[in-house]
């Protein structure tokens, strides 16, 4: 991921100092997908919006990364996996291969906070896999597989990043309080 965030600040400079502000297409489609690699839907918006018309029609591929961008701000899962299916450019292709692991393991994550139990259809539409797959997958996460009643169980994925989050702002709500009584 760090050499996908070297990427995109290189490529920012790049748009910067671009003869009228504008890149090459490619850039523009391999930071589209940088951003949505990045979950920064926002600029990711903002970066479309400020794409030429002229290299949207040049470059196929940024149109076919946005279709991925809108799924993504719809929580479209079905239309979102649908969308990584293009015959995409071998310059692009390790940056939306990351981008459908990333949204899948995201998946993975959202259900294992919102789900006590989901179907194994549910499951499959929601990560993007076939229902076989999603149960080996799950599987592999040691999560509880019903066979009889078909649904999974999921188990609750720490996301490290999120303790480490609540934790400093916890810390930085515990300093407020006890400066605030200390005054």
């Amino acid at each position: 991921m760090d050499a996908f965030n070297q990427m995109a600040i290189e490529y920012e400079g790049l748009e910067l100092q671009a003869e009228n502000g504008i890149m090459d297409a490619n850039i523009y489609a391999k930071l589209l997908a940088i951003y949505l690699l990045q979950n920064d839907l926002i600029n990711a918006k903002f970066l479309w919006k400020r794409i030429p018309e002229d290299s949207r029609k040049e470059c196929e591929e940024i149109c076919a990364v946005w279709e991925i961008g809108k799924s993504m701000w719809q929580r479209n899962y079905s239309q979102l996996y649908a969308n990584f299916n293009y015959g995409w450019s071998d310059s692009i292709k390790p940056i939306i291969i990351a981008l459908e692991e990333t949204c899948r393991n995201r998946a993975f994550q959202l259900v294992s906070r919102a789900y006590d139990s989901i179907s194994w259809k549910d499951l499959a539409a929601i990560v993007g896999l076939s229902v076989e797959d999603a149960i080996q997958a799950v599987k592999d996460k040691n999560w509880t597989v019903d066979v009889n009643s078909q649904i999974v169980i999921p188990a609750k994925i720490v996301d490290d990043a999120q303790i480490k989050n609540v934790t400093n702002e916890q810390l930085k709500k515990l300093t407020d309080y006890v400066t605030y009584l200390e005054n």
